[in-house]
């Protein structure tokens, strides 16, 4: 009787350590799988801001920021002291995510002094060579000159610890002439 035990005891450890083998085999498994995914649809939704160059062709121009300029005041858009934020006129999941950043700009650019507003960019506009991705933000100085043109942030959920503009918005700061970023990559949705 006492060898029958010994038999069963010994069997039942030997199953409760490849119990536990397999359950911690599992989690690995399920924990690369997860990890795997996540970094996958993430660079699904990650991508250049000016993806055809246009915006930094354009940029390149003498005449670029007095045209830019012009066309926003031919859309009724005044510059001097302003934050204009810009917004596609499609759904954009992109839009969505930075909308915590957007949020507290907005509330960084009131405390600032600058007036705030918003343009939807659509796909037949005169702007849409200009901002070649949404969300985009443009930064004019007290006397409607051009100080910043480009995306919020950088990275995947365009967050406030990756914003690359916020020292734009300035009422105090000496202009140097306009800062257009062009060359950046996150979560953007192409006009």
């Amino acid at each position: 009787m006492h060898y029958c035990t010994n038999i069963s005891s010994s069997l039942i450890k030997k199953w409760r350590a490849s119990k536990y083998k397999a359950v911690s085999l599992f989690i690995v498994v399920w924990a690369s799988v997860l990890l795997g995914s996540i970094l996958y649809l993430s660079n699904l939704r990650v991508g250049l801001f000016d993806p055809n160059n246009q915006l930094t062709l354009l940029s390149a121009q003498a005449s670029f920021e007095r045209e830019f300029v012009k066309k926003l005041q031919s859309a009724g858009i005044d510059t001097r002291n302003t934050t204009l934020h810009f917004a596609a006129d499609k759904r954009c999941y992109c839009q969505t995510v930075a909308k915590p950043h957007i949020d507290s700009v907005k509330q960084l650019a009131t405390e600032q002094g600058f007036i705030n507003s918003q343009l939807t960019v659509r796909s037949d506009s005169a702007l849409i060579s200009y901002i070649p991705s949404t969300p985009a933000v443009a930064v004019f100085n007290q006397q409607g000159l051009l100080v910043y043109l480009g995306p919020y942030a950088t990275g995947l959920f365009c967050a406030p610890q990756q914003g690359i503009f916020e020292n734009y918005i300035s009422s105090e700061q000496a202009y140097l002439g306009a800062t257009i970023i062009s060359d950046a990559k996150g979560c953007y949705c192409h006009s």
